[in-house]
């Protein structure tokens, strides 16, 4: 997997999973939590005997789907000869039945779907030895708990307690309360965080736009072109299952693709409301110490919560503008320039006779140019007004020396530009210095 050392969240636990000591480990998301329970524990299992019709001896849970493949695919990139299967709802559950009794090493899964497969008597675990709650906070805010206590309590009908580790970017004191009921009284707490560091990933730039509702859509489109660049990737987290399609059936220059989550809108209002949401969201990038940017984009309204966010997160947001018409420009000239460069020189001969047809009838430069913008995909980029982010509005800013002019400014501002037949749509009162 090109890793040559342990990353410190993954030297700090191995001793201990090795041995079988009961665990939470804070961290934070993109540090190579996943790694760090996977490698002693794919270590464990290659020395043990196998059978064909083996019962799970690691159990995983996660809160989502895509978090539950995710680390399927680490454990399956570690070993062959061990057997992993990953468990969820919102597909059949038939393969899923079939791979489990085929004989299964490693179960992961979310919850709901584990707790539905031992219900119909096809998942045992009996003979688990090591459970696994990863992104803990978030599984018990999503409504998990009660499904959860279920699931280890059929665990721990054994002699011997089977190894439990609990792993989260955030450990709030009711996780830890929580967390109690499922771990041995000398249990081991590691943080790589500390009370007074930001939680959110330290390789993550972290930048906030307001931006109004209406502008987001067209806002996006620009902001991904502007950091991705065309060969980037970038997820854009919607609120809505709405939201994401319509957004993505407008990038579509980025070959987007919306994926939809199986919790309710109910449900997702209360994760809205905790940081844990955004501290996790953000840990998408900037993983295995890359860099990343994280852009939040929030209406006038929301200032309050950017703070709060802020406050509890540890973490201070860049404030930017929308970017400018010109530097879109530059973006779309940059990559058209690259791409031209990278055209094999065999392939650019087979156009050369449709190249002197263009040089005789616009020119060399003009005919260069156009093909320079059709290759970037470059639009008619405007600029955006720095009040509303609206497209093809231009932004005016009048001092008044005197306080409480400020009305007879706007007044005359009115008048002023409805002479010009010039539209106004909206009109700022900037005080205090800002």
């Amino acid at each position: 997997m090109g890793i040559n050392h342990l990353f410190p969240v993954q030297y700090k636990s191995f001793e201990m999973t090795m041995e079988g000591t009961d665990v939470i480990l804070q961290a934070r998301t993109g540090t190579g939590k996943t790694l760090s329970f996977a490698i002693p524990l794919v270590e464990k299992l290659q020395k043990m005997s196998k059978s064909s019709s083996r019962k799970p001896k690691v159990i995983v849970l996660a809160p989502t789907r895509e978090l539950a493949n995710q680390v399927k695919e680490v454990f399956s990139a570690l070993s062959h000869t061990v057997r992993v299967t990953s468990v969820y709802g919102g597909v059949p559950i038939n393969m899923q039945i079939d791979s489990i009794q085929c004989g299964v090493d490693v179960v992961v899964g979310t919850p709901g779907r584990v707790m539905d497969l031992m219900q119909r008597r096809v998942l045992d675990l009996s003979n688990v030895e090591h459970v696994i709650l990863d992104e803990v906070d978030q599984m018990l805010d999503m409504g998990f708990a009660e499904d959860v206590g279920e699931i280890l309590e059929d665990s721990y009908t054994q002699k011997v307690k089977p190894q439990t580790m609990l792993y989260s970017a955030t450990v709030p004191d009711w996780v830890l309360n929580a967390a109690r009921n499922y771990l041995d009284k000398d249990y081991k707490l590691i943080s790589l965080i500390g009370k007074k560091n930001e939680q959110t990933a330290i390789t993550v730039k972290q930048y906030a736009i307001q931006c109004r509702p209406l502008e987001k859509s067209s806002a996006i489109k620009d902001l991904v072109k502007l950091y991705t660049g065309k060969d980037g990737q970038a997820i854009v987290f919607c609120q809505t299952k709405k939201e994401a399609d319509l957004l993505s059936s407008e990038l579509v220059q980025k070959e987007a693709k919306a994926l939809h989550g199986d919790i309710s809108q109910s449900t997702r209002s209360t994760i809205l409301k905790n940081v844990s949401y955004y501290i996790h969201r953000v840990g998408r990038t900037g993983r295995a110490g890359k860099q990343g940017v994280s852009i939040l984009l929030y209406a006038r309204s929301d200032e309050s919560q950017l703070a709060l966010c802020e406050k509890a997160a540890k973490v201070k947001f860049e404030r930017i503008r929308f970017p400018t018409a010109e530097q879109m420009r530059q973006v779309c000239v940059r990559e058209a320039v690259s791409d031209i460069l990278k055209v094999d020189e065999g392939l650019s001969k087979s156009f050369q006779e449709a190249a002197e047809i263009l040089i005789k009838e616009k020119g060399a430069v003009s005919s260069l140019a156009a093909a320079l913008a059709l290759v970037s995909n470059a639009e008619a980029f405007q600029n955006r007004s720095l009040i509303t982010c609206a497209e093809g509005f231009v932004t005016l800013m009048y001092r008044c020396e005197q306080h409480g002019r400020h009305f007879d400014v706007r007044n005359t501002v009115y008048k002023y530009m409805r002479g010009l037949n010039v539209h106004v749509q909206s009109f700022h009162d900037l005080t205090d210095g800002r």
